[in-house]
């Protein structure tokens, strides 16, 4: 319990709120049934509730504040606002799916004050609005994008971005339920405590501006379809919250449509006004949304031929590389063991990947896996929570059916909207799916700004499946409340657990702050000696700052309390071969091999070392039986193409070059390091000719040709072969890419290249 008393207070929190709603009704109940009055259980209640609606209206202010329609939101803003509180300071600052891509787009814009094209970073291609307003806000606040306070400052506008949602969802809710109180309060409670806003708000990403925008709009054209009428100023302000939705993410390009075709429902359902003035109306709309947003898709049309280009797009020079399985009737129809194993449900089954980011973050922030640094999030109560949102998964079900066989019975223009955009966001999801095939793109949030239809739909489902049975109502509303307080109890970060200590050494690592890890760590393990993932971080970590003494230690200790695990061997193989211990090094790779088969460290470093010793065709039948067990990473196939290479197996070699610059582009850049040491270096016995010109060559086709740096690598490699007339060529070649991209660092190289060449010599490092 004192580790979990923050927890506690969401749950009172939250059974406040459940209170206020009891009595608010009570007192409804009263004021419209006076003859309700004689079952309350006692004369001094029946008093305290008897008022007529004039009276209950011109009560105390503060009678009148909680019952203001403002007052649920109010609550939830403070759970919110106590939960990113209690996050701020210990969620590590990258975390988040795609945040270094984002962080990189906003400090592009602070730096050069201009905006990036799609080929310019992964994340480019996205509409610039969020960064535009990250650039801003910390331009005002004299911060970086790059430094803890800058990340802070960005969390705080996803925080604002998400009670803004929350706001406007409140409102619409209202306007979709204007006599059905229980549907607007059950719409309310399943968007504020709803996973993916509640984590997606505590990272840096544009999603959750889109899905705001998004409902703000759906908000305005429900205030148009309710008010008749328009007026241009309606018109306008609609068209400029569309034209900034758009410019928040392309996924809003769906709410055209749909909000179209509810506008011309009711302008048929009730013939108001002459078409002209409708045709003006909607002109209005357009014009104002072109004004805001057309600037951006036209720029970006102008560049790419096409105004919706994405990071899968080949003119973006971004490559990919997908399995196979992501495009079959099963992998769409199947949900997987979700329930079971959640984490990364998405590579089995594409309903699996969508259940398990929309109740949780199931693809743990965009890392690889658990090994990798991930947010601390409360996993048992998340894992919990996969089974709790049964209930609110089959009230959106049951609301979809229902709200289905509403519209054939009384179509309205408001179902239209919100049945219409929801349906066309749930296809947009699997066409994309198609388009970039990859357990990645199930991703539920992808699907945000249809975050108020969906919500709506399980409220209607909540509502039928709650029925008029006091007693079971009374049980869908306990559960439905744990589900809730759970949601909350997953995404807070106890900062007294192993896993938050975990997440912070993690973070320090990737920003290079070794020893302060090594300190965090070190004085952790002093109040718990047992946690043996700390341990093994700081293995990890006193190996990368180079006490290897220590290190070794604390592997042996390790050994001696669990010779079976295997992380703990690959760390050993890694001292082994660090202390140039080549024999038991391999003895320990072989090992890790056997306790995590297809592990691709063990796997690596056992090849490594068998190709130093020139044991070429046992590091090809390791590579190969690696292949076998597993998808393995790009340096591994880097190793096994590279020993292929030396064999002459060129054709498989370059396979295998090809499939790891497609999962890793930056692969390019090791086969033309690999060239340059076989071309240059001083020593003869480390120099092959022939070897290098292979690997070279391969460095700039995978680039097309396009990287001088290689190109100046290739013309060593050729010089090293004694064909020096190609040489001469591609070192000028290299040299008029260089000066035509103004890189006037590299001249001086290139020079000195065609100047050695010319003179009849090989190149040699200084």
């Amino acid at each position: 319990i004192k580790a979990r008393w923050p927890i506690l207070l969401v749950f009172a929190a939250l059974s406040s709120v459940g209170w206020w709603v009891a009595g608010r009704k009570r007192r409804l109940i009263v004021a419209n049934k006076p003859e309700a009055v004689p079952a309350l259980k006692s004369r001094r209640r029946a008093q305290k509730f008897r008022k007529t609606p004039q009276s209950a209206a011109a009560g105390k202010p503060k009678e009148r504040f909680l019952s203001s329609p403002i007052m649920p939101v109010l609550l939830f803003s403070v759970i919110w606002v106590a939960l990113f509180a209690n996050n701020l300071g210990v969620l590590p600052g990258r975390v988040g799916y795609d945040s270094d891509s984002h962080i990189a787009y906003i400090n592009f814009i602070q730096e050069k004050h201009s905006l990036p094209l799609a080929a310019d970073g992964w994340e480019m291609f996205q509409p610039p609005l969020y960064y535009v307003l990250g650039a801003g806000v910390l331009s005002l606040l004299n911060l970086s994008a790059l430094t803890p306070g800058g990340l802070i400052a960005l969390r705080i506008m996803g925080l604002v971005f998400g009670l803004v949602q929350v706001t406007f969802a409140w409102a619409s809710l209202r306007l979709i339920f204007p006599a059905q109180s229980a549907n607007q309060k059950w719409g309310l409670a399943l968007i504020a405590c709803l996973p993916p806003l509640l984590y997606l708000s505590q990272y840096v990403t544009n999603e959750l501006l889109a899905a705001t925008l998004a409902t703000v709009c759906i908000y305005l054209c429900l205030r148009l379809l309710r008010n008749g009428l328009y007026s241009w100023k309606a018109c306008v302000g609609l068209g400029v919250c569309l034209g900034f939705a758009l410019l928040a993410k392309t996924t809003n390009v769906l709410l055209l449509p749909a909000i179209a075709g509810a506008l011309i429902w009711r302008k048929f359902e009730r013939h108001e006004g002459p078409p002209g003035q409708w045709a003006y109306h909607a002109a209005l709309i357009l014009l104002a949304a072109g004004a805001v947003c057309g600037w951006h898709y036209a720029r970006v049309w102008h560049h790419y031929g096409n105004p919706l280009i994405g990071n899968w797009d080949p003119k973006v020079s971004y490559a990919w590389w997908m399995e196979d399985g992501y495009r079959t009737w099963s992998y769409y129809a199947r949900l997987g063991n979700v329930l079971l194993h959640p984490w990364f449900a998405g590579f089995n089954g594409f309903l699996g990947g969508l259940y398990s980011t929309f109740w949780g973050d199931g693809l743990l922030a965009g890392s690889p896996s658990f090994a990798d640094p991930h947010p601390p999030w409360n996993y048992d109560f998340m894992a919990i929570g996969y089974w709790l949102a049964i209930l609110p998964s089959a009230a959106i079900l049951v609301g979809a059916a229902l709200a289905v066989v509403q519209f054939i019975r009384r179509p309205s223009a408001e179902w239209f909207l919100l049945l219409g955009f929801g349906f066309l966001v749930a296809l947009g999801l699997v066409y994309m799916s198609g388009v970039v095939p990859c357990g990645g793109m199930a991703k539920a949030f992808y699907g945000l700004p249809a975050l108020l239809p969906v919500c709506a739909l399980g409220a209607l489902g909540m509502n039928f499946i709650a029925g008029r049975h006091r007693l079971w109502r009374f049980i869908v509303c306990v559960l439905f409340s744990v589900w809730a307080i759970n949601s909350f109890a997953a995404v807070w970060i106890v900062r007294s657990s192993v896993s938050c200590t975990l997440a912070r050494a993690q973070a320090m690592v990737k920003d290079h702050q070794l020893l302060e890890a090594v300190d965090l760590l070190t004085k952790r393990l002093q109040t718990d000696p047992g946690a043996r993932e700390l341990r093994l971080l700081l293995v990890s970590v006193l190996f990368s700052a180079a006490d290897y003494d220590d290190a070794a230690n604390e592997v042996e200790n390790l050994l001696r309390e669990d010779p079976g695990n295997g992380r703990v061997w690959v760390l050993k193989t890694a001292m082994l071969y660090r202390q140039n211990r080549m024999d038991e090094a391999r003895e320990a790779a072989q090992r890790v091999t056997q306790l995590i088969p297809g592990n691709d460290q063990g796997y690596h470093v056992l090849m490594r070392m068998l190709f130093v010793q020139n044991r070429r065709l046992e590091t090809i039948a390791i590579g190969r039986e690696a292949l076998a067990l597993s998808s393995p990473g790009p340096a591994l196939r880097i190793s096994l193409g590279t020993a292929l290479l030396f064999e002459g197996q060129d054709e498989e070699a370059s396979v295998q070059f090809r499939y790891a610059f497609y999962v890793n582009p930056e692969c390019a850049a090791a086969l033309d390091s690999m060239a340059w040491d076989l071309s240059t270096d001083k020593e003869p016995s480390s120099r092959n000719g022939p070897i290098a010109v292979k690997l070279a060559q391969q460095a700039c086709e995978l680039t097309q040709y396009k990287q001088p740096r290689h190109i100046c690598t290739l013309a060593a490699a050729y010089a090293e072969t004694g064909r020096y007339d190609v040489a001469i060529a591609q070192a000028e070649r290299a040299r008029a890419m260089v000066i035509a991209s103004g890189a006037t660092n590299l001249i001086s190289r290139n020079d000195e290249l065609i100047r050695t060449f010319k003179s009849g010599q090989p190149y040699r490092q200084k």
